[in-house]
């Protein structure tokens, strides 16, 4: 298993700023995950394919050199759609309790057993 950290902002739609909602998402976001090889090799593969698409989209900008002025491109739209499956499958994913917490368990595995 691999150990994934996040780093910066995590915005969640539809939640207000005020809610414990988002105090507890943008706690467990900063928390480190375990990402199994299969969510890893998923998030590796949604990371290529945004990749790819923001190149595709940079070079037909500058091939064209034309601007966006009504709606979003369909590039971009594909790459938020990606981004969004790429944070659902890594946030799916279980937080990584840390040295403290792996302690705190064990601590309380020998209690619980003495008594």
């Amino acid at each position: 298993m691999a150990t994934i950290t996040t780093a910066g902002a995590i915005s969640i739609a539809g939640v207000g700023e005020g809610s414990a909602k988002v105090r507890t998402a943008a706690r467990s976001a900063s928390r480190p995950r375990k990402v199994p090889r299969e969510q890893g090799k998923a998030i590796e593969m949604l990371g290529h394919a945004i990749e790819y698409l923001g190149d595709e989209f940079a070079l037909e900008c500058l091939r064209e050199g034309r601007t966006v002025r009504y709606g979003k491109p369909p590039q971009i739209v594909a790459i938020e759609i990606l981004m969004a499956k790429s944070r659902e499958v890594y946030f799916s994913c279980p937080v990584d309790m840390g040295l403290s917490g792996k302690l705190w368990r064990l601590v309380s595995a020998l209690v619980s057993t003495r008594d």
